[in-house]
């Protein structure tokens, strides 16, 4: 009885060919006497290859996982974004109006008269006019990026006219940041 013991202990190390050569050959021997060893070896194949079945179907299952793990990351980034786009098109709206009410008061100032005065060129009353021409470009490519990303047709010009709109008001409030620490010191 105790040799039936050590010879199930190593009945799946020779299942798997992971013996020795003198165990090889004690379990071998083994089995040709005894019935209750043999029936044993028999039920602990069909159990390795039942394992081999689930572990095939755990490689698909884990290959499924990471998918769909990959995707919904790609989803949650396009999600994101699209919240950050809807958030951007209100701002863009309100950067242009205030440079259209700062234009018109421009007019009014007389900044316009031939010649140009000296506080148009100097008082960057110019660039005032190029940026809202520029945030209106892009408050046109985020409205094409927020209707067309609904209907997942959104283009790569848009995504990419969308970001840079986002990037650059990033990039001017840590400007202004930097400057406002600057004039701190």
């Amino acid at each position: 009885m105790m040799q039936c013991e050590v010879i199930r202990d190593l009945l799946p190390l020779y299942k798997d060919d992971c013996c020795s050569e003198p165990s090889r050959k004690l379990v071998e021997e083994h089995l040709k006497e005894c019935e209750e060893c043999r029936k044993f070896a028999e039920s602990l194949k069909t159990e390795l290859s039942i394992g081999r079945d689930e572990k095939d179907l755990y490689i698909q299952e884990e290959s499924l996982l990471k998918d769909s793990r990959k995707a919904m990351k790609k989803e949650v980034k396009k999600d994101y974004f699209a919240k950050a786009v809807q958030f951007d098109i209100p701002v863009n709206l309100i950067i242009v109006f205030y440079f259209l009410y700062r234009g018109i008061l421009d007019i009014q100032a007389g900044y316009y008269e031939i010649p140009m005065s000296e506080e148009f060129i100097y008082g960057f009353a110019i660039y005032r006019w190029l940026g809202m021409v520029l945030v209106a470009f892009w408050t046109i490519f985020d409205v094409i990026f927020f209707v067309k990303n609904k209907k997942e047709k959104a283009g790569m010009i848009s995504w990419m006219m969308s970001g840079l709109s986002i990037l650059s008001k990033i990039l001017v409030i840590m400007i202004c940041g930097i400057i406002w620490l600057c004039l701190r010191l």
